[in-house]
């Protein structure tokens, strides 16, 4: 049987941008709410969610809790730009494999190293661009 994995994150370009990546090795469903993720378990086991961690109507860690009430538990991963160490000890808790942070790509850029600096770049003493 093919492994399967489960993509839940609000943003369409998140889940597209992990569909891209994982469908030449897996079936990927995706979800945009947690209501619609809790339907598609019902009636699929997968191997792994990858999971949000902030969703329009909960949060990702209220659906791993739910998850975890049906018979067969699934592996969940969070990947999330709000990560911190309380989110992330919670999570383990809740029987999630990994916590991730992940880094939006608008408000940072990499140099060569691979070092994340800002977008636009400030020197200090320099006023804020005005709006005309």
């Amino acid at each position: 049987m093919e492994p399967s994995v489960l993509i839940v994150d609000d943003e369409r370009n998140v889940r597209l941008m992990y569909r891209t990546a994982l469908e030449n090795m897996c079936r990927v469903d995706d979800a945009a709410s947690a209501a619609r993720a809790l339907e598609m378990l019902t009636s699929h086991c997968y191997d792994v969610a990858i999971l949000d961690l902030r969703l329009p109507e909960t949060t990702g860690l209220e659906l791993l809790q739910q998850m975890n009430a049906f018979r067969d538990r699934h592996a969940a991963i969070f990947v999330t730009a709000f990560a911190d160490v309380p989110n992330a000890v919670n999570a383990m808790k809740c029987g999630a494999i990994d916590f991730l942070r992940s880094r939006s790509l608008r408000t940072n850029s990499y140099n060569r190293e691979g070092r994340s600096r800002p977008a636009i770049p400030r020197k200090s003493g320099n006023p804020r661009p005005r709006m005309i």
